[in-house]
């Protein structure tokens, strides 16, 4: 696992199964986020560029050209050679090779529209991203392996919050809260087949949501609800197959593992200071940690067996 220190300059990996300290990288520029390229290299956020590092060396070897947007630099892994980017401006998602540090491909949604979210599948292969300039806001997609866009996915009357939106980790599902425009208490979460761009489900929470995840592994859809319970959604009734209790303030993080069964919850605003871990099949909370100290990060394991807690 790697952690990072913005105030130290300083990032760390750390072996799991040992629970020993390997390797840190000194001297890094106000490190904020870190994204595994492969097994040796990772890409981290520094002060407003990504710059990509060697693990087992611990040096810097590439800085990517370009200056990240301040408020929202968002970027992501397309494969070994390649990370994604939204431009500095939002209206253009770079394709960049990380040994060169080079643009390599540019995709564009338009004239005069800007970008606000990049949502990446983890096979690297689906990029989302919705577009605020568009009214009703619509939700882009594009093929990354093909390098075109493939999807403008909008609803009459309806208006999608990309930044409130989840996919699936082989990029054939995303889900988005929604609302409609006529009566924008109601909220919804409508969820896409990307492999045609069809509606596949509409879930209505009855709630305002604050968070959400989905997995394909366990065809959910898992809605943190701002009365503070938490949803789980069956994908293929789109029915609610179980209501799950117990914070006391609303999660606004929700974490899958990878295999799609249990799902970590938390407050990153230190309300609720509890960690919870669900079997969202079974709808069992099957742990709970409350921390003495308020969190500042939080990472579910792919096998969902263990959790990565940080503390101030």
């Amino acid at each position: 696992v790697i952690s990072v220190s913005m105030e130290a300059g300083e990032i760390r990996l750390w072996d799991l199964q040992t629970q020993t300290f390997i390797q840190a990288i000194t001297c890094v520029d106000k490190p904020q986020q870190v994204c595994c390229i492969n097994a040796r290299q990772i890409v981290a956020l520094c002060n407003r560029q990504l710059q990509v590092y060697d693990l087992e060396a611990g040096k810097l070897e590439t800085t990517l050209k370009g200056i990240m947007n301040a408020t929202m630099p968002y970027f992501g892994v397309h494969d070994s050679d390649h990370v994604v980017t939204l431009s500095r401006n939002r209206m253009y998602v770079n394709i960049i090779n990380v040994t060169s540090g080079d643009v390599v491909s540019t995709f564009k949604a338009g004239e005069d529209r800007f970008l606000n979210s990049l949502l990446i599948s983890c096979n690297g292969e689906t990029v989302v991203c919705g577009d605020e300039t568009q009214k009703p806001s619509p939700l882009l997609v594009w093929d990354l392996i093909n390098r075109k866009l493939v999807h403008d996915l909008r609803i009459n009357g309806h208006e999608f919050n990309a930044r409130l939106s989840a996919i699936t980790n082989n990029g054939k599902y995303v889900a988005s809260c929604c609302k409609e425009l006529i009566d924008p208490d109601v909220c919804l979460v409508i969820v896409y087949d990307l492999n045609t761009g069809q509606l596949f489900k509409k879930l209505k929470p009855g709630t305002p949501v604050i968070s959400l995840a989905i997995s394909e592994e366990s065809m959910s859809a898992v809605v943190g609800c701002q009365n503070g319970l938490v949803q789980v959604w069956d994908l293929l009734t789109g029915s609610c197959r179980h209501v799950l209790g117990g914070h006391i303030y609303p999660v606004d993080s929700l974490q899958l593992a990878a295999e799609g069964r249990r799902c970590l919850t938390f407050d990153s605003s230190h309300h609720d200071l509890s960690i919870r871990v669900w079997d969202i099949v079974q709808g069992q909370c099957i742990a709970v940690l409350t921390p003495d100290q308020p969190i500042t990060c939080c990472q579910i394991m792919a096998d969902g067996e263990r959790v990565v807690i940080g503390l101030q």
